[in-house]
This record gives C-alpha cells, structure tokens and sequence, in this order.
C-alpha cells in the first residue's frame, strides 16, 4: 500500500501535536492553578472588605482589577489551546507579529520556566516584526523549541534563554539561545531526524525537532542548529511575505 508523503506528513504533525496536548495538560495545570489561587485570594480579601463598616473604594477597585487581568490571563490560556488543537487546515497564512505568537506559546510554558527559576529576555519590544505565516504553526515550533530549552538546562546552575529577532531586510531572523553549552558533535546530524530523542525513555516523542523543520520548510524557510554559537542556539529564518505557489 503506498503512503501519500504530504499525507503522511500531515499526520506527523498532528501526532506530534496530540503528544504536545498530553505535555500541556500537565503544563496548563501549573499556568491555571496559579491565577485561580490569585483570583480566591482577592475574592477573600473583598468579603472582608465588604463586612468593614467604612468601605474603601480605592482597596475595592484594586482587588476587582487584579481578577479582571487575572481571568484575562486565564482566558489566554484557553484560547491558545484550542488555536493550538485544531487542524494545521484551519490554520492560514496571514500577516501577524511575532510578538503575538510568542506570546500564544509563552501562555503554555512562563510558569514552568519560573518554576525553575529560568529567566527569560527577548528583544522583541524593539524589534517586533510581521511575517505572513500559519500563526498557530509558527507558535508551535517556538513552544517546542523553549521546551527543550527547558528540559535542557532545568538542572544547570547558569539558566536563561534569550529570544533574539533580527531584520534580513526580506527575511526575518529568530535565535532561540539558551544556557547550554552545545550539542555534542556526535548527534548533531541527528537531532532533526523523526523520532530521534536524547531524552530518556517517555520525556519525547522525537518528532519535535523534524515537525519543526517541515513546517519552517513549508513556509519556504530555515531552521538549523548554529554549532558555532558558544551556548545551545537553534535559528529560525522566515521570510516576511510567502512566494505564491503555482
């Protein structure tokens, strides 16, 4: 029986997109947790207010305003996640920052890597950028890639990552760098082959790395390790308008 090659990739990544779900799961427990605990803290704190026999106006608005943001975190979180569950078909190419769709990944991952005490830069403040793209796509290779920053370093004394995005005049540079010191030569020809995993056995599908590649690939871009960088850097080069296919 012959396996169509665009239909087997298409399976590829939502195999690697049901196992990333499993891993959110887990991840989204952290992230919902903490906002629900903020948000009954508040909620307390507005009953006892309430039962003081001189209301403060300015106290009430302050608690009222933290649950605001606080469900708005939250309303975030569960947004990115059915934008990230559904179909690569629902997904078109459109013009977005990338601030946006780092922002829709880090929803899924900031209280992991404070969890662990793992400090995150990027300078996309003063350089945020627009490609047109497959937003949810492009959102799950950058989940990906701090999550294996993530598992990298999580046990390292040095830990950070730092997200760089350079402007190649038609072209748009990311630089995922984090704390390590490299990958050993031995498997760098490895690492973007599906199901290859240095992680132990149950901590990876494998897929992520080479779903990766074919979606920057799809989007008539580069992904590749740079082992000339001083720490662990994956680089990302997109460009900002996709060449129509005929």
């Amino acid at each position: 029986m012959k396996i169509d090659k665009d239909e087997f990739n298409h399976q590829k990544i939502e195999l690697h997109k049901l196992a990333s779900l499993g891993e959110l799961a887990v991840s989204l427990a952290h992230e919902i947790s903490s906002p629900l605990t903020f948000i009954s803290g508040n909620v307390y704190f507005l009953k006892k207010l309430l039962k003081k026999d001189k209301f403060d106006s300015d106290l009430f608005h302050k608690y009222t305003d933290n649950i605001e943001q606080t469900v708005q975190r939250i309303s975030k979180i569960t947004k990115g996640l059915l934008a990230f569950s559904r179909s690569e078909d629902g997904d078109e190419f459109k013009t977005e920052s990338i601030q946006s769709i780092l922002e829709m990944s880090l929803v899924f991952c900031s209280e992991k890597l404070k969890n662990q005490n793992i400090c995150l830069t990027h300078n996309l403040a003063e350089n945020d950028l627009k490609i047109e793209c497959q937003s949810t796509q492009i959102s799950q290779i950058f989940l990906n890639l701090l999550n294996n920053a993530h598992d990298a370093i999580k046990k390292l004394e040095e830990k950070w990552i730092r997200i760089e995005i350079v402007d190649l005049d038609q072209f748009v540079e990311i630089k995922v760098t984090d704390s390590g010191k490299g990958i050993s030569a031995d498997i760098q020809n490895k690492i973007m082959q599906p199901f290859f995993t240095s992680k132990k056995m149950g901590e990876g599908t494998g897929l992520g790395l080479s779903v990766s590649t074919r979606i920057i690939q799809n989007h008539s871009g580069k992904l590749f390790l740079n082992s000339e960088a001083l720490n662990t850097q994956f680089v990302i080069q997109l460009p900002k308008q996709q060449i129509q296919k005929n």
